[in-house]
Formats: C-alpha cells, structure tokens, sequence
C-alpha cells in the first residue's frame, strides 16, 4: 500500500509544481552520495546506497532517486534498469515528515 500512496505523491501536481519550483542542477549519470548510477551498455542499475540507515526514504534520497529515474528516462537509447540497494534490506520506507518536510 506504501508503493502506491508513495507513487500517487510523486504523480501529483503539488509535487510537479515543487519540481518546478526547485532550481536544481541535473543529476550527472555518476555516482553520487545517497543513489548510485551504473551503466553497463543499455543497462543501468541504480542503487540505493546508505545502508547505515537501512535505506530510509527521506527527501534527500527521495530527490536522488527522482533525478536518477528521471536520466533514465530522458535517455534516447531507452536503458533497461535495475533498481537495487546496499546492506540488509532495500529500504526501510520513511515517514511523511521525512519525505515532505514542513515548510
């Protein structure tokens, strides 16, 4: 139930109107603190990688996982991808609070 309250969120025009909002520089397709992105031919896996806090979702890794989704699918070559994670499990899932912290 979490998957799909979490994808509804990230599908809505409060989210798509922050996105917009937020000036961010893109993501590179390298490696990075929180989600790594790896490249091998027309496959990418992306992984979550901060096992210390069992792959918590909050906004920074939130926003990590976005930017790497969101190369991929701006990728003419169309990838295939992999998603994966580092240490025991693949997340823990995260609170709202951490994901939309208040303003």
């Amino acid at each position: 139930m979490e998957p799909l309250a979490y994808s509804t969120l990230l599908g809505g025009d409060e989210f798509s109107n922050w996105r917009a909002a937020t000036q961010r520089p893109p993501l590179l397709p390298t490696a990075t603190e929180l989600v790594r992105y790896d490249r091998s031919g027309a496959h990418v896996t992306l992984t979550l990688s901060a096992p210390d806090t069992n792959n918590a979702m909050n906004a920074p890794m939130r926003d990590a996982l976005w930017e790497g989704l969101a190369n991929v699918l701006a990728d003419p070559s169309r990838p295939d991808v992999t998603l994966r994670a580092q240490g025991r499990c693949f997340s823990t899932g995260g609170g709202a609070r951490r994901i939309w912290p208040r303003r």
